[in-house]
Order: C-alpha cells, then structure tokens, then sequence
C-alpha cells in the first residue's frame, strides 16, 4: 500500500508541475514521507532527473515522460 500511495503522489506532483509549466523541483531531506522514494534515488524516478546537488538539497529538472 506504502509504494502506491507513494507513485500517486509522484505523479500527481508530477501532472501538478507539467500543468502549471514548472521545469523544475526542489527536494530536500524535510520531504513528507511517500516522497522519501525520490529523495533516496531520485533518477530512477520517471520524468525527473538530479542535476544538482547542494548538500540535502536536490535540484531536479522535469523530462518527457
């Protein structure tokens, strides 16, 4: 039940951005917990992409899906 809660919070955040023309994401280690999945290997995520790191704090930019 856990990893789907997680996956449709993923991508409604994801519908959400798309939506709203957002091409980027900040996630840092203060995240709610159904998005921990992103924050522990956040390029294995569909649709997103680390590009940088700043100590907890991930810039992710928003791909094709």
């Amino acid at each position: 039940m856990h990893s789907l809660v997680a996956a449709l919070c993923v991508a409604s955040i994801l519908a959400a951005a798309r939506q709203f023309g957002a091409r980027w994401i900040v996630l840092d280690q203060n995240r709610p917990e159904p998005l921990a999945g992103i924050y522990a290997a956040p390029d294995s995520v569909p649709g997103l992409k680390r590009v940088a790191a700043f100590g907890p704090i991930y810039l992710l930019k928003i791909t094709s899906p």
